[in-house]
């Protein structure tokens, strides 16, 4: 169990079925060289062995394990955890990643002689095409103003400051997906916040991601840029959001009714998951999207997207033609 002192760092990790992975990415917050932490674990309903993986954690003094009877979902999950923790700072940890022993020293560190209240960092991309090293923007005035529209965080590679969570209106909340960009986009527009030039996490690409998945494709995580864009404007206007007042039946009414709106042309759904696949370097996957897209609506946008898809794919055998050689 966690020990009953104030930490200074809470690590929250929500799993499901991620026994594949789970130990590799609890071990490597084990072996941080930072020693202040607590690491605070849900099994999110696992039907795996994500279980008995856990078991092996719940004697260890920095770490808490509990188990969620029925799957709730990443956000709930993870608020939940936070209300059982005590650190000054926060971080949340996928499941089926792991971070650099340095990571969390050279993070907290930074955050502590800086006016800063949350910082990003660099990371390693892992998918079946190989490794990159992913490089996040830096300066807090273009993420202010890039933001909700492009994310300008990678979620798991956070680590900010308790105080600033109720500030601003919480930490996950109504979203299915990018819940870590409204998150963001709410810290941002209050506080100083950027990514230190380090690549200190890696993140995997595998068959069980989301993002690697065409068959899980659902309009409801696309209709969410909408959303966080919609609250943006809000808190522009008045300082709060329709969340932040609890109107959340006004919410859902919204979000169903984007959910409709573009159920109604699909082909906006594949071409922006091709964009998504094509940023994570999976080029066969980002062509096989935009073909849907130009199947489902025969347009100069779609016709242009397949194209450019196209010609990635070609140049990306040319070269791995060329290194053959």
């Amino acid at each position: 169990m966690t020990n009953t002192k104030k930490v200074t760092l809470s690590i929250l990790m929500s799993t499901y079925n991620d026994a594949l992975y789970l130990e590799v990415a609890v071990n490597s917050i084990i072996k941080q060289n930072f020693e202040n932490w607590e690491l605070l674990i849900c099994d999110d309903g696992s039907t795996d062995k994500t279980k008995s993986i856990l078991k092996k954690y719940e004697e260890h003094s920095k770490i808490s394990v509990f188990y969620n009877p029925v799957n709730k979902g990443k956000s709930d999950t993870i608020n939940q955890l936070l209300e059982r923790s005590n650190g000054t700072y926060v971080s949340v940890h996928d499941a089926d990643d792991w971070s650099e022993c340095n990571r969390f020293e050279m993070q907290v560190n930074f955050l502590e002689s800086t006016d800063y209240q949350m910082c990003g960092c660099d990371f390693y991309r892992h998918t079946p095409n190989g490794t990159k090293t992913v490089r996040m923007p830096r300066v807090y005035e273009d993420i202010r103003v890039k933001l909700p529209a492009m994310s300008q965080f990678h979620g798991p590679t956070l680590v900010f400051r308790r105080d600033i969570i109720n500030e601003v209106g919480g930490l996950f909340r109504e979203f299915t997906w990018g819940e870590d960009i409204d998150f963001t986009s709410r810290v941002v527009e209050k506080y100083p916040a950027t990514n230190i030039p380090f690549s200190l996490y890696h993140y995997r690409i595998h068959g069980k991601s989301l993002t690697n998945d065409l068959s899980r494709l659902k309009a409801s995580r696309f209709i969410n840029n909408k959303l966080r864009e919609i609250l943006h404007e809000q808190r522009k206007v008045s300082g709060s959001d329709m969340l932040m007042e609890e109107r959340k039946q006004e919410f859902e009414s919204l979000r169903e009714s984007l959910i409709q709106e573009i159920r109604l042309n699909p082909s906006e759904l594949y071409w922006d998951f091709s964009q998504r696949l094509l940023d994570l370097d999976l080029y066969k996957e980002a062509l096989k999207s935009a073909y849907r897209a130009f199947q489902e609506e025969i347009s100069y946008k779609n016709l242009k997207n397949l194209i450019f898809m196209l010609l990635k794919n070609i140049n990306k055998w040319v070269k791995s033609t060329q290194r053959k050689k």
